[in-house]
């Protein structure tokens, strides 16, 4: 039996892997900000950034991420870190607040690529995840994650 993935957990890695990143972007671009800016350019240094962190990772052990990712599980964390973002973006009006909110479903989306990558697979179309209408939606173990984040219930439940 695998052992089941923890939100929390997910999520500050997300948040770790963000924050670094973000350093090491802004350093790397620091005298270009027409390429600072270019989402493509950095999507792909996640990717490359990604990469390196599953390097050290055994075949079994990207695998079992690889499924929990894709399954049922991560079907649902897409959707909830998809609604999040949507709900900070029409709440918040701090763009980095808001621009962060929209990295961690992105960087799960890359992280199941760079796995793709990583185990040999080929041209790889990621699900966008469950659709969460509401926050009646989300369980408690969903609002304790992205509160450990600073995307708390007050974000959450406020109206736009």
């Amino acid at each position: 039996m695998t052992k089941k993935p923890q939100g929390v957990g997910i999520l500050r890695y997300l948040d770790h892997l963000i924050k670094e990143t973000d350093i090491s972007w802004a350093d790397m671009n620091h005298d270009n900000p027409e390429r600072l800016c270019d989402q493509v350019a950095r999507r792909s240094f996640n990717r490359t950034v990604l990469t390196a962190e599953l390097e050290g990772q055994s075949f079994n052990a990207c695998t079992q991420m690889l499924e929990h990712l894709e399954g049922k599980y991560g079907q649902h964390l897409r959707g909830v870190l998809y609604f999040a973002a949507e709900r900070v973006g029409q709440t918040v009006e701090d763009p980095v607040k808001v621009s962060t909110a929209y990295k961690y479903p992105t960087f799960l989306e890359d992280t199941i690529t760079a796995l793709h990558e990583r185990l040999g697979h080929d041209d790889v179309m990621v699900d966008p995840g469950a659709y969460i209408r509401g926050y009646g939606e989300l369980t408690s173990k969903n609002i304790e994650a992205l509160s450990s984040v600073g995307i708390g219930a007050k974000l959450l439940t406020s109206n736009a």
